[in-house]
């Protein structure tokens, strides 16, 4: 064999490669499997690399086919480590083994690389090109070269943007700085392809990224920067995102999730499709069932909790997105400073929200974080002029209650002894005409209660001894139908009333009879006088007095106390006064003709004043006895749940002559007074004792003839 080459155009050196003798190599010697350590480049490549250039054919120019891009691929580039020759061809394991040695051209088989995500590569021999691998893009998007010409290895197939966009166009955030989402891939200091790493183009896209690598900046996902790269708040993809997501001025961070859902990851459906982002409104902006909505073309949102929706007064409780100059985010902007009525005109925010409010400087506390936190932070149990009066200058509030602010309390059933020991005016709590629950209290800020304070006046929870407890069940409150506002912005209604309670109450008698009487239906065995039993029904009568009535001494009770015939027999019961069947006055009213019996007589700790005593001339009560109002000395003994008798130390005059009481008592477990000398010989005197001026035996008791 003189000839040097086959008739296929294969150099003799080929004739190395299979062990021909005619060139005397030692196939076995020098060879041995290709994958055991065969010296590819015997045939074609060169001593350093098995790949062309030094091509079978004998051709060494990359603008030959059999040349190309070989070498480019076989080593480390610029964009990724050296491809492995499988990903192209069969790698024999031997250089016999079947295809290595046949006919030129060598096919083109693709490897695991080329293939990766589903790709389909295709080589064309005619026009040098290779199309649909993966490793030129084909499973990416906005690639400029993605069927690369074999022949060209210039390097500009190889650029950022030869097999996808840099960065590729949407859903893929538009940033170029690949090193956020990739920094397996990337070299974080350069920005350039980490070689070394041999993460790009490895069949995988590498992606770690965490909020910030495509919006936001470092340590914080919300813009500037957006996705596509702005940093301008009057971009409507900036806006006041950031604003939002760090504590204010008014109130703290604001979590992503009230504007956007928070994908589990980068590749949740929704989350990189296409421009704008959705909004999908979150617990708190919808707090208290509000429905919030969001208009892009006038970068507007409405109706959101977090902007004063479920409240009143804002000056911009639709605030524009683009404008982040602090104004939209000032008090006043989301509800009124203070709201309008009925909210308390107040505008000491602490007293009420102590929670949400820095006592000291009176600014929102922030770092509590309770302001635009979904809820209402009101301190239902704070001082009682925070919001309003104590009590508030309406009504009958000022008679009920005078004392010092600070003794008020809310659901308190305090009376007068407690809270104003002084005795000088009236000292109810508020727990005796409202609910005793702190829950309760300004349930009317909202306007559910209508903006008018609950008036609650069941006995029912109230302690025991206290004078709601005495009330009856059925006490009650009937507003007005005038509503009226105070100063301080809370609704009242004037005129209304209160009726079945024990502070507008008097002790009531009933006894029709028939009442024995000595001489006539029981012999007279002498004193004190043995009635056999009787009908007396003590009961109490109620008044109904109207919210801002001024009261005088007959207001709740009689003035004098009075009972009559025929309710009432023979005076039973109450010694007060008592008008006979006759029409004629009767007991401590009538004083046998002297002048009344004044009330300090018998109620020196609660008044101390006489008064004017006369006698009536008018037809129908001639004669009876008329007391003119008398001050109250001491409020502690009056409306306080008890009876209170403690005779007068001043001389008591009676026609000819005056009496003196001061060793006088009272048993009220007996209801007798002992000791009285306007009874004369009567020692024991029991209250409500029968009484006829016809009969001698009940005359004469205190004669005792």
């Amino acid at each position: 064999m003189s000839q040097r080459t086959t008739t296929s155009g294969f150099s003799l050196a080929l004739c190395a490669c299979v062990g021909l003798a005619l060139l005397g190599c030692d196939p076995a010697a020098e060879h041995g499997p290709v994958a055991g350590g065969a010296d590819c480049s015997c045939c074609h490549g060169s001593a350093d690399n098995a790949a062309p250039p030094g091509a079978l054919s004998g051709a060494s120019a990359t603008d030959a086919v059999e040349v190309g891009a070989h070498q480019a691929h076989l080593v480390d580039g610029s964009y990724r480590a050296a491809v492995a020759c499988g990903e192209c061809h069969v790698v024999p394991w031997s250089p016999t083994d079947p295809g290595h040695l046949d006919a030129w051209p060598a096919e083109v088989t693709w490897g695991a690389l080329a293939r990766a995500s589903g790709a389909a590569p295709s080589w064309e021999r005619a026009d040098a090109t290779c199309a649909g691998s993966y490793c030129h893009g084909a499973t990416l998007a906005g690639g400029t070269t993605t069927s690369p010409v074999w022949t060209e290895v210039d390097g500009s197939q190889t650029g950022c943007d030869s097999c996808h966009g840099a960065p590729p166009p949407a859903p893929h955030p538009d940033r170029d700085r690949c090193e956020d989402c990739h920094p397996e891939t990337m070299d974080g200091t350069s920005g350039a392809i980490d070689i070394a790493g041999g993460k790009h183009v490895d069949g995988v896209v590498d992606v770690t990224p965490d909020c910030s690598s495509c919006h936001g900046s470092a340590g914080h996902p919300a813009p500037p920067t957006s996705v596509g790269g702005l940093t301008d708040t009057t971009a409507v993809e900036v806006g006041a995102h950031a604003s939002h997501l760090r504590d204010g001025a008014i109130r703290r961070a604001v979590l992503c999730q009230e504007c956007h859902r928070v994908p589990t990851s980068a590749d949740e459906p929704t989350h990189r499709d296409a421009a704008p982002a959705e909004l999908e409104w979150g617990v708190l902006a919808q707090a208290h069932a509000v429905a919030p909505s969001w208009d892009r073309a006038l970068a507007t949102c409405a109706a959101t909790y977090c902007h004063g929706a479920t409240l009143s007064g804002g000056t911009n409780t639709t605030p524009e997105w683009t404008l982040v100059d602090g104004s939209q985010a000032a008090c006043g902007t989301c509800h009124g400073a203070p709201p309008p009525g009925p909210h308390p005109q107040n505008d000491a925010c602490e007293s009420c929200h102590p929670g949400t409010m820095d006592g000291t400087t009176g600014t929102i506390d922030v770092a509590a974080g309770l302001h635009i936190d979904g809820l209402l932070q009101v301190a239902t149990n704070g001082p009682c002029d925070g919001c309003h009066g104590a009590p508030p200058a309406t009504g009958s509030h000022l008679v009920h209650f005078a004392a010092l602010p600070t003794s008020a309390s809310y659901g308190g059933v305090g009376a007068t002894a407690q809270l104003m020991p002084a005795g000088t005016a009236y000292a109810f709590d508020c727990g005796n005409c409202h609910p005793l629950d702190l829950a309760s209290h300004a349930n009317g800020i909202d306007n559910a209660g209508g903006g008018q304070a609950e008036v609650e006046l069941s006995p029912a929870g109230a302690a025991p001894g206290s004078l709601r407890a005495m009330h009856l069940g059925t006490a009650s409150y009937q507003p007005g139908a005038t509503v009226a506002v105070d100063a301080e912005g809370l609704r009242y209604t004037e005129g209304g009333t209160c009726s079945d309670v024990y502070c507008h109450s008097a002790a009531g008698v009933d006894a029709p009879g028939p009442v024995p009487e000595p001489g006539v239906d029981l012999p007279f065995a002498g004193y004190p006088i043995q009635y056999p039993s009787y009908g007396v029904t003590l009961a109490r009568t109620y008044r109904t007095p109207s919210w801002g009535d001024t009261l005088s001494c007959g207001g709740c009770h009689g003035f004098p106390p009075r009972t009559a015939s025929p309710e009432v027999a023979a005076g039973v019961g109450d010694s007060h006064s008592y008008i006979d069947a006759g029409g004629n006055e009767n007991l401590h009213g009538w004083l046998h003709g002297a002048e009344p019996m004044a009330c300090t007589g018998c109620h020196a700790a609660t008044v101390t004043a006489e008064g004017t005593r006369t006698r009536s001339t008018a037809p129908a009560t001639y004669g009876w006895s008329v007391y003119a109002p008398v001050p109250i000395a001491d409020h502690t003994r009056h409306v306080d749940g008890e009876r209170t008798v403690a005779f007068t130390t001043a001389p008591v005059p009676m026609l000819a002559t005056s009496f003196d009481l001061g060793s006088a008592s009272y048993d009220p477990g007996t209801r007798s007074c002992s000791d009285v000398s306007c009874h004369l010989a009567q020692v024991a005197v029991t209250w409500g004792a029968p009484y006829r001026f016809e009969n001698p035996f009940e005359c004469n008791s205190c004669h005792q003839k």
